[in-house]
Formats: structure tokens, C-alpha cells, sequence
């Protein structure tokens, strides 16, 4: 099939072609593969497939594999450009980086060049899990030719993928030996926000409307939607592997909409909008729409359990739920803070720490290669919560602002609340 008929049109794309590290021929290339992506994703798909046919030399194409996984668990990244002056790294590894966020990031690790025009670089031991990664060559993003996985973004470019294998299914893999729960899509208007909102619900295996179950809310990053939790941190396979081990009960998991500031939300879409007081924005407005909405509606329409209800959230979430502790605490009995910010002078101006002290838990989670702000912050909340009386479990595990640290958080939480005996009779 011939370029013409790809589904975008190159000229309108959002960079100069006459810059990136190749020139885009007529390839022959499976277009159809492209639908549904954005421009820019298109154009980064066809360059890599241009990277890949530059003249490569057939022995250099048979001895180099990318990525490369090796028994320790690091992973080779290689990419063939022999006329670029630079390589660099976007990707969930540390690569001597002081911190891993790719959202925050400022500069990228580097690639090493070898004299047959490969760039290559091996990363750090790589607990089990999904990573992503993409190179960015003489400052154009692209895949990796090599590497047929790839992942959309929440926001940019998709990412290439790689999986390093443990023994067995992990717990966010699919696992054909356990049963599975469903996850709905719901949808409401919203009178607090004047819009309407979808939000997605995890419903375990064996699901009776006529039974009442424990619930869980869990809320999403920035960037993302109600959608992410699923798509991206496969909350429900790793919900179904805690009720298959009998960590959990058989439960329901709430995850909603998170941007309360885009009125005009349809589908699919994400607005990302530049607004300076945004957070003091959200910190007034999600908690009426969450407290004043979304759970009246998803526990009109569901049997919850009001005595077993916990939330967590990551990044943007973590600062609401910390918002809904400070200041509407009595909802919960558990709570899960993950690799965001939780200020005890908010905690001291709202209910204090009283009502927290019935809690079961408040569990905080964070990778070690966090940005710092948010790193220094939730390593420093387990402490100040129990300096108070508040229970609180403290974990942290390689990785820095990504979705494996968050599955990771997901799974450790249900074990915490397992160890303390969240869920009451």
C-alpha cells in the first residue's frame, strides 16, 4: 500500500519531516495499523519503519536484537542511526538519572554509539513487570524499529514496551487458572461540574446484584481518566489475583473521572489546559463532586458497603484523596496514598488527625527514582501520620513516576489491608 493512503496527512503533522534523522519514502507499510492514532503517533510509527531500512549492514541486522532482556533483568536498548549525532533515552529506567518522571523530565540519559552506527544502552535490574521506553533521536521522538509492542500515551507520543518475565503470572498479568471480574463503563450528568462524566467499576467474579461488598475508589493521575486505572494499571487483573488468593473479599472498585476542571469532556478525549491556579481549583471542586456525587450514584446504583469503603490514588490522585482525609475524613476506614504530595499543615488546618485515627490504614507508596518533591513527601508521611497516632504502612520500590510503581502500590495496598483487617464484619 502505498504512503498516499495513509490516514494523515504528513504536512499537517506537528514537526518539520525535514529535520527528523530520516526522510520518509514511500514505504510500503500496513497503514491500516495506524488508525486511531494521532497524527504524530503516525509520523513517529513511519519513521521508525524509515530508521529500520536505512542501509544496514545484513550482519550488523542478524547479531543485534532490541531490546534485549538478560537473566539479571536489565534490558539492551539499541537503535541503528549512523548518520545522527545524539540518541537519547525517554523510557521508565533510571539510567543514572537523578529522577524518573517522563512527564517532568528535563534531560534524557544518553545512548553510546558503536563504530558500526548502532547507539545502544543496557539499564539497571528490572524488577517483573511492563516498561516503556522510546528513543529520541537528534531531538525527534520515535519507536523502536526492532519492537513490534507499543502502548498509546495519556499524553504524546505512544511508547515502545518490553516485559521482563517473572516465575509465573504476575499479579497484573492475565492469569487463565483464576476467574475474572467485569469492568462497566457508567456514565452521569453531573450537576456539580454541569457536564456529563464516565466512570468506570471493577465487579468481582461470580457478581450478585443482591449482595452488598466492600468498595474501593481509586482515583487517577494527571493526564489521564477514568479510563487509565484499567488500560494502563490493569486494576481489575490485579484485583481478581487478590480475591483469588483470598487476600480480599470479593469486592467493587470505583475508579471516576478526575478532571473537574475540562467542562466540555466527551469520550475519549483529554484537553489538556494550561491553568495557573489549577490545583486550588480541583482542591475546591473535586471534593463536592466526589462526595456530593459520584459516590451517591455509583452506591444508588451498586450494593456498597458504606463501613468497608477505602480510596487511593496516584499523582493527581494521591493530592485528592489527601484533599478528601483533610477535610471530609469520616467517608473512609482505609486509604492508599500513591507518589503524590501529603502536607501535614493541611491536615492540621482541616478535621485534624482524630478522625484518622480509626482508620485501619493509610498505606504510602512510592518509587525510589520519584521526583523529588513527591518522593521526599511520601517518604516522610508514614512518620508524621504516625507521629500523630494515625496508622500508617510505609513502602517504596525501584522505579521512579510510572505505572509499574503503581501497580506495584496497588497489590501492596491490598495486602495491607488484609494485614490490618480492613474489612469488618
Amino acid at each position: 500500500m502505498r504512503l498516499r493512503y495513509a490516514p494523515v496527512r504528513l504536512r499537517y503533522a506537528p514537526v518539520r519531516l525535514r529535520y527528523a534523522p530520516v526522510r520518509l519514502r514511500k514505504t510500503p507499510l500496513r497503514l491500516r495499523a495506524l488508525r486511531g492514532h494521532s497524527q504524530l503517533e503516525a509520523v513517529s510509527a513511519i519513521a521508525a519503519v524509515e530508521l529500520e531500512e536505512q542501509s544496514m549492514p545484513q550482519s550488523a541486522a542478524e547479531n543485534v536484537v532490541s531490546p534485549q532482556v538478560h537473566p539479571d533483568g536489565s534490558i539492551t536498548l539499541s537503535i541503528y542511526a549512523p548518520d545522527s549525532r545524539e540518541v537519547l533515552i525517554d523510557s521508565d529506567f533510571q539510567l543514572g538519572m537523578p529522577f524518573v518522571a517522563p512527564i517532568m523530565a528535563t534531560e534524557w540519559p544518553k545512548a553510546v554509539r558503536s563504530d558500526d552506527g548502532w547507539w545502544s544502552v543496557t539499564t539497571e535490574p528490572m524488577l517483573p513487570g511492563m516498561y516503556r521506553y522510546k528513543f529520541v533521536v537528534d531531538g525527534f521522538k520515535t519507536l523502536d524499529p526492532q519492537n513490534g509492542w507499543m502502548r498509546k500515551a495519556a499524553i504524546g507520543q505512544p511508547f515502545s514496551m518490553v516485559e521482563v518475565a517473572g516465575d509465573g503470572p504476575q499479579p497484573w498479568d492475565i492469569d487463565p487458572a483464576i476467574p475474572h471480574g467485569t469492568v462497566v463503563r457508567e456514565m452521569h450528568q453531573s450537576e456539580v461540574l454541569g457536564a456529563p462524566r464516565y466512570f468506570n467499576v471493577y465487579l468481582p467474579p461470580g457478581y450478585d446484584a443482591e449482595t452488598t461488598y466492600p468498595v474501593l475508589y481509586l482515583l487517577h493521575g494527571g493526564g489521564n481518566d477514568y479510563g487509565h486505572w484499567v488500560f494502563d494499571g490493569t486494576a481489575d487483573l490485579i484485583m481478581d489475583t487478590l480475591i483469588a488468593r483470598g487476600i480480599l473479599p470479593p469486592m467493587v472498585v470505583v475508579m471516576p473521572d478526575g478532571n473537574v476542571l475540562d467542562k466540555a469532556r466527551m469520550p475519549g478525549v483529554l484537553r489538556v489546559t494550561n491553568i495557573e491556579d489549577w490545583r486550588e481549583r480541583v482542591e475546591v471542586l473535586h471534593p463536592a463532586y466526589f462526595i456530593d456525587e459520584i459516590m451517591p450514584v455509583a452506591e444508588s446504583r451498586y450494593r456498597l458497603d458504606a463501613s468497608n469503603r477505602a480510596i487511593a490514588g496516584l499523582s493527581m490522585g494521591c493530592m485528592q484523596v489527601w484533599r478528601l482525609l483533610c477535610s471530609a475524613p469520616e467517608h473512609f476506614t482505609a486509604a492508599g496514598l500513591f507518589s503524590g504530595t501529603a502536607e501535614m499543615e493541611a491536615l492540621d488546618r482541616g478535621t485534624g488527625a482524630d478522625p484518622l485515627k480509626a482508620y485501619r490504614t493509610i498505606f504510602v507508596g512510592v518509587g525510589d527514582w520519584d521526583a523529588p518533591r513527591l518522593h521526599d513527601s511520601m517518604k516522610a508521611a508514614p512518620g508524621l501520620l504516625q507521629e500523630r497516632g494515625i496508622p500508617a504502612t510505609a513502602y517504596s520500590t525501584p522505579g521512579g513516576h510510572t505505572w509499574s510503581v503503581w501497580q506495584r502500590c496497588l497489590w501492596e495496598f491490598g495486602l495491607d489491608l488484609k494485614a490490618h483487617g480492613w474489612v469488618s464484619e
